[in-house]
């Protein structure tokens, strides 16, 4: 059985996000598409059966929790630069702003570019995902600020 959840009401603020689909396998959003002020929470735990999960560059700048629990199918994310952060480029400090990844048995990688997250202070918490074989935060050699103040947690089965 699979366990539903409410979608968040932000979600018809992008229309890339209000027409995914229960049983989608991939979520793309390409670059500056979402970034309505109503988007507050990014709670993709509902879509189960997501595969992949792509964001661009300049997205979500008004979200303030990014939340990716129990996703029995998801494989990958890709966030790109700019992306979750009113702090382009740069990077500030606001501690109600979060990010958690957890019991995502299938998840091998997860990406995120530059100056993404760059002003989430909050925890940046990993758990439970024993089948993560790469973890690749910024760009080597090049300033990146992500999570610039933040509290890194890893917790339970990571990066075997």
């Amino acid at each position: 059985m699979i366990e539903c959840r409410t979608i968040p009401s932000g979600f018809s603020s992008c229309s890339y996000l209000s027409i995914l689909s229960m049983s989608s396998p991939l979520l793309s959003i390409p670059k500056e598409a979402c970034n309505s002020e109503s988007l507050t929470i990014f709670d993709l735990s509902a879509f189960k059966l997501l595969q992949s999960i792509e964001i661009g560059n300049e997205n979500m700048y008004h979200t303030n929790s990014l939340l990716i629990d129990n996703m029995i199918q998801l494989k990958t994310i890709r966030i790109g630069s700019n992306s979750f952060t009113k702090h382009k480029n740069s990077y500030g400090k606001d501690d109600s702003r979060s990010f958690k990844i957890s019991n995502c048995d299938k998840l091998e990688s997860i990406e995120i570019d530059q100056y993404s997250f760059s002003d989430y202070s909050g925890k940046f918490e990993l758990t439970n995902i024993p089948s993560l074989k790469s973890l690749k935060i910024g760009i080597i050699g090049k300033t990146s600020t992500n999570f610039y103040y933040g509290s890194l947690i890893i917790q339970g089965n990571i990066l075997n």
